[in-house]
């Protein structure tokens, strides 16, 4: 069977097939978003080798259309080798599209530091299930990507972070290099949403923010002050004053 053959297959037919067999038919080259749809509980049984040997072969059209069904599902313990496979069936996280951010679902955490950096920025703008199921040290690992985005799309984007991890990535997005202010804006913005009212920070809190503090606007009480006082309290005649 050829991968044109392959390609007309009914789901009930591709039933019929064992995982280990779908692993080593190197005719999946032609299978379709609705065949691969059809078969992704015999992907989820897979073990590392199979999976390997089936996304190795099997047409990146139908990978992509897949995606989102695949990455709804709980791949347990194959989870980091099925992300492995659709990173090199579609060309690396370089060639991720929006489309394909958001599909991944289930298989977000799985993606390290280097594929992270390596996103596109057009890729992240609109991004905002993928967003939603970042964890601090991935947000952190965005920076550069991230410096690439409008304010509004960056301001959609953050919108969806969890806002406690965005909180925890602030230093690290800080030192990235030079932000925008209005970039700044946003994100202290979106991070201080985890701090509670400002006129209760202490110092802890307002260096979570890192270098984004200074975006946060010089009205609010307790914030705004000259180094190295940061926080509700005030250095007055080298004494500290209460709040």
């Amino acid at each position: 069977m050829d991968a044109k053959d392959f390609a007309t297959l009914s789901a009930a037919e591709l039933g019929e097939l064992d995982a280990d067999v779908l692993a080593h038919l190197k005719t999946t080259s032609g299978m379709t978003t609705a065949q691969l749809k059809a078969v992704k509980g015999k992907v989820k049984g897979m073990t590392k080798a199979e999976l390997d040997g089936f996304l190795g072969h099997v047409n990146p059209a139908a990978l992509k259309g897949a995606l989102g069904d695949l990455g709804a599902m709980d791949f347990g313990a194959t989870a980091p080798d099925l992300y492995q496979g659709v990173k090199t069936g579609l060309g690396g996280p370089a060639q991720f599209t929006k489309s394909v951010l958001n599909d991944l679902g289930n298989l977000i955490p799985e993606l390290p530091a280097a594929d992270l950096q390596a996103l596109p920025s057009a890729s992240l703008a609109g991004a905002t299930q993928f967003a939603a199921k970042l964890k601090a040290a991935q947000v952190a690992s965005l920076g550069a990507p991230l410096q690439g985005l409008t304010t509004a799309d960056l301001q959609e984007f953050v919108g969806q972070v969890p806002v406690t991890e965005l909180l925890d990535s602030c230093k690290d997005l800080a030192s990235v290099g030079a932000w925008e202010p209005g970039q700044k804006t946003v994100l202290a913005a979106r991070a201080t949403a985890a701090l509670g009212d400002a006129k209760d920070w202490a110092v802890a809190e307002a260096e979570s923010l890192g270098a984004f503090l200074d975006a946060v606007p010089a009205a609010t009480p307790g914030v705004r002050l000259p180094p190295p006082c940061v926080g509700p309290r005030a250095r007055s005649g080298g004494q500290e004053t209460g709040k």
